[in-house]
């Protein structure tokens, strides 16, 4: 019985602990403020519940690039050689993952048209 009872509690403990470290994501159209290719980091300006902010989100092997070159949906597989191409104000879809944690990660990065309207 009391085997059976401590597993209970051990078995609640790991379930309350894995809810806690939930991961959220989002996805946004955002401008381009800056890249550091070699720290593999990308600051971003995007709206959030209509303010203004950045974000400061790292890429690693897991992100999946993209390019819309003239039409949004029109979207074509990329490396992340795309970051190197990527300027100042350069229009991009992100989707951003905090993976449990509070360091934002670059789930999905695709380039936007220059006639694309950020807001």
């Amino acid at each position: 019985m009391r085997k059976g009872l401590l597993a209970l509690v051990v078995l609640a403990a790991v379930l309350t602990t894995r809810v806690a470290w939930a991961e959220t994501e989002f996805g946004t159209p955002a401008f381009v403020v800056a890249v550091d290719a070699k720290a593999k980091s990308i600051t971003l300006k995007h709206t959030d519940k209509g303010v203004w902010t950045q974000t400061v989100a790292t890429w690693d092997e897991k992100t999946e690039w993209s390019k819309a070159e003239k039409e949004v949906w029109d979207e074509k597989p990329a490396t992340a050689a795309v970051a190197g191409e990527l300027k100042k104000d350069s229009k991009v879809y992100v989707m951003i993952s905090d993976r449990g944690g509070t360091q934002h990660w670059l789930v999905k990065l695709k380039t936007l048209p220059a006639a694309f309207e950020v807001k």
